[in-house]
This record gives structure tokens, sequence and C-alpha cells, in this order.
């Protein structure tokens, strides 16, 4: 993930007097952007203070940023995100976040497992990507959308740094987000009944 570190650094010097513009960073990073996008998106669900209605909007991001990754092609984003300007002291501040995670996580994550080598293994963890998108971006009770945005931050940085392990544990972090998601539909789900009967 040095590389990866450096790109953003080189970026931050280089927008010093200007703006930057989300096409600009995916320029900078690469195919990998994407899922450092993902860990942004993610990253305000890890805390513990409840976002209503922010899950869907952020959720679909994020289902189309895994998409571009399970495909291997550029995700779709409407145009005026690729177009919209960040203004250059929020940039700062966003792109020095970006290497602080990176470098937290490089401290545990690093190239593990052979197939981790493999070109389908960016796509692998994408379609992970995009099922914890779709759990992160159902309604949930307040702190639900914790274990999807962590199922979505863990594969992500399994892209980042090629971290096998780190791509199993987001596969296990999923699933809980799937079986969570199942018992909250069948909780809501009895409730609707007991209301009718």
């Amino acid at each position: 993930m040095k590389e990866i570190r450096d790109a953003l650094a080189q970026l931050r010097a280089d927008i010093e007097g200007h703006d930057l513009t989300l096409g600009e960073l995916l320029d900078a990073i690469g195919e990998r952007g994407y899922a450092l996008l993902v860990v942004l998106f993610c990253a305000i669900f890890l805390s513990p203070i409840p976002l209503p209605g922010l899950s869907t909007l952020f959720g679909a991001a994020v289902i189309a940023l895994g998409a571009g990754l399970a495909l291997g092609a550029p995700a779709w984003l409407p145009a005026s995100w690729k177009i919209r300007r960040v203004p250059e002291k929020r940039a700062i501040v966003m792109l020095e976040f970006a290497e602080k995670i990176l470098h937290r996580a490089g401290g545990w994550a690093r190239p593990r497992g052979s197939w981790a080598a493999h070109p389908y293994f960016i796509r692998f963890c994408g379609a992970g990507i995009v099922i914890c998108g779709i759990f992160l971006a159902l309604p949930m009770p307040p702190g639900g959308n914790f274990v999807p945005a962590l199922g979505c931050v863990l594969l992500s940085i399994a892209i980042l740094a090629r971290d096998g392990l780190f791509a199993l544990y987001g596969i296990i972090v999923m699933m809980l987000s799937g079986a969570i998601v199942a018992v909250v539909s069948f909780a809501a789900w009895r409730a609707f009944q007991m209301l009718l009967s």
C-alpha cells in the first residue's frame, strides 16, 4: 500500500493552490482507487454515532464502486460526481485521512496468500463489496450498518494490500451481515403480522 500512500501524498502536493475533483483522485490512484473510495465512504459508519438517511446514498455509491471492481471495468459514477470540485482545504484533509487509514492498515495488512496475486482476486473482493453495499443500503436499526460497512472496509483493504487473509475476514463479516439482515427482516415481518392480528 506504500505506493498508494505515495500517490496520495504526491496528489496532495499537486493540488496546492487549486481544488480537487474525484476524477483527478481516481486518475492518480488507478483501479484500486475505487477500493480506497469504498473505505472513505464506509469509514463514517464505523463510528458509534447514528447516521440516519446516509446509508442508502452511500450504499448505492459503494454498490457502483464494487460492481466496477467485480467487472474489471470503470465503476459507473454520475459525471457530475467526477467533475465536482472539493475545496483545497477539504481535499487536503480528506487525503490526509486516507493516508492515515492506509498507514494504520499497513501495520496489519500485507500481501498474503498465493490466490491474492490472481487477476480475479480484485473481482472476487469487488463482488463481496457489492453484497455488503446492498446490506449497507438497507434501512436498519441504529448501529445496524456497522457490520456491512466493516465488511466493505476489510475487502477494500484486501484489494489495496493484496491480502488474502483480510479478504477471508471480509467474507466472514459479509456472511454475518447477511445473517443480521435475515434476523432483522424476520423480526420486522413477525411484528407486522402481530399488528394485523
